[in-house]
């Protein structure tokens, strides 16, 4: 299960990097069509609006990689970055929920009276709402059944265990005629 809630933040990671390279393409390319000012004044405007855009969506994203690394690595750390993470992400996805079926009551009231062209807009809130609280979901019950292995006190690290597995002596080792 932990492999597949991984695999699930790398396609979020995906998700929001993509939908952060389109909305930085999209204010770059307002550049050669803007007219007033001087260059310098332009480029600045366009680059604080492209920050503004696409910053918060390629935090995200590398939020979420980071943090399929880490569950996919099985990193003893994982479950308060986890539980954190998705905690905020499950009141998040559950406010798009709310709004969108409010929402979607008030494109019903607004059919019913000859209006309701805009209706189809009320999904929207819905169509990133569920698959956010699917994920957060899904996350928090892995981080809540997951059971850390950690090594024993006086342990070997992962160094020292590769070298406990060669044999003690290598004399011993060869064949003797």
């Amino acid at each position: 299960m932990l492999r597949f809630v991984a695999f699930c933040h790398f396609v979020w990671a995906l998700v929001l990097l993509a939908v952060a390279a389109w909305f930085g393409g999209s204010a770059l390319s307002v550049l050669p069509h803007m007219s007033t000012g001087t260059s310098l004044t332009t480029l600045l405007a366009v680059l604080t609006v492209t920050a503004s855009m696409a910053a918060p969506p390629a935090a995200l994203g590398i939020w979420m990689a980071v943090l399929g690394r880490m569950t996919w690595a099985r990193s003893p750390d994982v479950r308060a970055p986890l539980l954190w993470t998705h905690g905020a992400l499950l009141v998040a996805g559950l406010l798009a929920c709310v709004s969108g079926a409010i929402a979607m009551e008030a494109a019903a009231r607004s059919a019913e009276r000859g209006g309701g062209l805009l209706g189809p807009i009320a999904l929207l809130p819905l169509l990133g709402g569920i698959p956010i609280v699917l994920l957060a979901i899904l996350s928090i019950g892995a981080a809540l059944s997951f059971r850390p292995i950690r090594p024993a006190p006086g342990g070997l690290s992962s160094t020292n265990q590769y070298r406990s597995n060669l044999p003690r002596n290598h004399e011993n080792t060869k064949k003797t005629k």
